[in-house]
């Protein structure tokens, strides 16, 4: 809660309109020399960065002209910064180059005692890490959740099973939760554990609707089917005049999921989603449930494999067939538009997994960190000026400089997918996290950037057009950290587009 008097926030937001008011861009000529709009921006943005607001804040600055490298501006552009989910630029750049636009990736599925006939004593589907199995692959139908592998095993023939389905969690060593990843994260959507298998991000998402009357529960849909995990409701429905007040807990490692508030008569419907336990078994059981609906009901219970022998090491199993995820260019505007960690660190650990001295190594994440070391020193960034410890930027120990960002951004320019990777991050005012921003005339279509947001930390990293091929663009990135939004009346994500809107009225080379 806010501890500032009113007063004070009051005299901070009138020192913030002065600012605005002293450097609109507007009241600054646009012609003439583009040195000189250049020097004027500079002096724009220092006069800015003097803000009461960002006294005790530490922001980072480094802008470059695209295609010469020209640096435009940079303020602490070498400085070690917390990059949040811009830290994912450089787990979907890495993944792209290492495994290419076209790359798809393969879920095995073995039969044990295969028969001629389609009989089989049970089907083993090796995890992989495939990122699409979900209802988002599938326009949200959560039926559908599991459908590449579910089509697999019965177009395979098989007819009969009188075993288990079985799932082999084998193949990320020591790498269900991120490096740097906080407790309190996990039980929350972003925060949703790593698994060969999984399924619909392992998110349950949960849809609760007030009762029909005061003193009544509210009424709780899961999507998907929870499975393996206990939803208990504790809700209630209040007054119309009451406020929402749920709050959805699950205790780590916990399958018990407790939904607990009021919502008020006749009120909205409250959206929420909690991460999964053992997104594996979840995986399984829904598979062996939704196989049985198609008429081949497994014989036993389903089962997962965490420290067997893989099933490929053993005899009498047959590869009856494989499921593939989507490309990687269509996998990769997934994980960058909407942020996704889950995606993000995935895709660190299967170039990690794909290395052949994996073993090697204490981890599968440990590999990948290997990787990304050596993909960006190959692009010419030092090792000094970034600290990553995982893929996604969710942890708190990981520190990247915008020189950095700005490097890598520019790096992928030239790459031979490198309309893959743009195509692929949100774009001001249309898509992803970037919908809500940059809406106006000069920025809206215009910025294609990733953004990132922990507490106390909001980032933006991108590309910036200036209007027409002739113009060219910029590359930029803009890192604020330990930035306290509840004691200012200006958020950190304004600062950052007050910048960028200021950039982008310019006419710098």
């Amino acid at each position: 809660m806010n501890s500032r008097p009113v007063v004070e926030k009051i005299f901070y937001g009138m020192l913030i309109i002065v600012f605005s008011m002293v450097v609109n861009p507007d009241a600054m000529a646009r012609d003439g020399d583009s040195n000189e709009s250049q020097k004027s921006f500079t002096e724009w943005v220092n006069r800015y960065l003097e803000q009461p607001a960002l006294k005790s804040a530490t922001i980072g600055i480094h802008i470059e002209e695209s295609r010469s490298r020209k640096v435009v501006y940079s303020f602490n552009g070498h400085k070690l910064l917390k990059p949040a989910s811009t830290a994912k630029l450089f787990s979907a750049a890495l993944f792209l180059d290492a495994m290419g636009p076209d790359y798809r990736i393969e879920t095995p599925i073995y039969a044990l005692n295969w028969r001629d006939g389609g009989e089989a004593q049970a089907l083993a589907i090796l995890g992989r890490g495939d990122v699409s199995m979900g209802a988002r692959s599938f326009d949200w139908d959560y039926s559908r959740s599991l459908e590449k592998v579910r089509s697999a095993i019965i177009e395979s023939g098989i007819r009969r099973l009188n075993g288990p389905v079985i799932g082999e969690e084998l193949y990320f060593k020591n790498s269900r939760l991120g490096t740097g990843w906080t407790w309190d994260d996990l039980q929350y959507y972003y925060g949703a554990e790593v698994s060969a298998l999984f399924s619909d991000d392992n998110t349950l998402d949960l849809m609760i609707h007030p009762g029909m009357f005061p003193g009544s529960p509210c009424e709780i849909t899961a999507q998907p089917s929870p499975h393996n995990l206990e939803i208990v409701n504790q809700t209630r429905t209040e007054a119309s005049d009451s406020r929402n007040s749920i709050v959805v807990t699950r205790e780590q490692n916990s399958s018990v999921v407790i939904v607990s508030g009021s919502l008020p008569l006749g009120g909205k419907v409250h959206h929420d989603a909690v991460s999964v336990a053992d997104p594996a078994g979840w995986f399984v059981q829904k598979l062996s449930a939704q196989l049985a609906m198609d008429g081949l009901r497994p014989g036993l219970p389903p089962q997962v494999r965490t420290h067997f022998p893989s099933v490929r090491d053993e005899s009498h199993w047959t590869h009856l067939t494989s499921a593939y995820s989507d490309p990687v260019k269509d996998l990769l505007p997934r994980m960058l538009k909407p942020s996704q960690n889950l995606h993000a660190q995935t895709f660190l650990l299967l170039v990690g997994r794909n290395r052949s001295d994996h073993d090697l190594f204490p981890s599968t994440e440990a590999a990948g960190i290997k990787s990304l070391k050596e993909f960006t020193a190959s692009i010419g960034i030092p090792g000094t000026e970034m600290l990553l410890d995982e893929g996604s930027g969710l942890s708190r120990s990981a520190l990247v400089s915008p020189y950095a960002a700005v490097s890598l951004l520019q790096y992928m320019l030239g790459h031979t997918a490198a309309s893959d990777f743009r195509n692929a991050l949100p774009i001001a005012g249309v898509d992803g996290s970037l919908r809500n921003r940059l809406t106006g005339p000069k920025t809206r279509g215009r910025i294609q950037a990733k953004t990132g947001s922990i507490n106390h930390v909001k980032c933006l990293a991108g590309y910036m057009n200036r209007g027409d091929s002739s113009q060219g663009e910029w590359t930029f990135a803009i890192m604020l950290n330990a930035f306290d939004e509840d004691a200012f009346p200006i958020s950190g994500k304004n600062i950052i587009d007050t910048i960028l809107e200021n950039l982008a009225s310019r006419s710098i080379p």
